[in-house]
């Protein structure tokens, strides 16, 4: 049977990581699980010490940087495949890495799990949060990739993922998409405009750090763009009729994101330039 390998960055998430443990470990096939974590204040040490299981490893850094900690925990891992995870991730289906380890075909060194995005009786902030988070697309989804295939992230907490998925693509592999039905998804608990607009803020103050790595002169369009609508918002206009745009993609499930999605296209906007300059003031750069 295929090993799998949960890398989890963590950083005062004990209000996520009971849960999430208690979900993953009710697993049929239950993944190793490396918590790298890079200096909690809170319980989140102790919570996860209070779990005597052997799926369970624990790296404590004591210093920030999400790509810092993915590499970590990836070099404590021991699994055929590897998952970039967060603590906010709910697997409530028992059955979901038991039925990919079936699902895999050959040896490819990168799954792709697509799971089609649902609607929920919830309030209207936090849908439209929830579908803003997968706006891309039709699914909510997942990557697993192989061992020998994984690409270090660099050490900075915002966009690490897509500078080591950039680097993963220009390896010569086998991909494979799995689409499924799974109860799966991310941010449960913490789907608020309050905290919509904390990770925006928190984006805009590690952009710098993004860039720096990148090197790619779209990015640095995009952030002229933000700065301008920042500074003039009545440019806000232009990403909030982008945001209808989007919308339209889930028009059928749930039409108020016609209204919902635009002030969400703006608000993001607008504070992620806030942070961008607030990083200037404050040269903790809030890995």
């Amino acid at each position: 049977m295929v090993r799998f390998s949960l890398l989890v960055p963590i950083l005062n998430e004990e209000k996520n990581i009971g849960t999430f443990l208690d979900l993953i470990l009710n697993q049929e096939l239950v993944p190793e699980i490396v918590f790298a974590d890079g200096g909690s204040t809170d319980k989140t040490i102790s919570i996860i010490k209070g779990y005597k299981n052997r799926n369970i490893k624990l790296i404590e850094l004591g210093e920030r940087g999400t790509g810092k900690a993915i590499n970590a925990a990836f070099d404590a891992s021991t699994g055929d495949y590897v998952i970039h995870a967060g603590a906010d991730w709910r697997f409530y289906d028992t059955n979901i890495f038991s039925d990919i380890a079936r699902s895999i075909k050959g040896n490819p060194g990168s799954i792709n799990i697509r799971i089609p995005a649902d609607r929920r009786s919830d309030n209207i902030i936090k849908e439209s949060i929830r579908f803003w988070d997968i706006r891309n697309s039709q699914y909510k989804k997942f990557a697993i990739v192989r061992r020998d295939l994984f690409p270090r992230y660099p050490d900075i907490s915002y966009g690490e993922d897509r500078i080591a998925t950039s680097t993963l693509r220009s390896k010569n592999f086998q991909k494979q998409v799995i689409y499924k039905n799974y109860n799966y998804e991310r941010d449960s608990e913490n789907l608020s405009l309050i905290n919509f607009i904390k990770r925006y803020l928190w984006y805009g103050r590690t952009y710098n750090l993004y860039l720096k790595e990148c090197k790619d002169p779209v990015e640095y369009m995009r952030l002229a763009a933000i700065l301008m609508y920042t500074i003039f918002p009545p440019l806000l206009i232009i990403p909030g009729i982008l945001g209808i745009f989007q919308a339209l993609k889930f028009l059928k499930m749930y039409p108020v994101l016609l209204i919902t999605f635009p002030l969400l296209a703006m608000i993001s906007t607008f504070f992620m330039g806030i942070g961008y300059l607030l990083h200037f003031v404050n040269k903790d750069l809030g890995h």
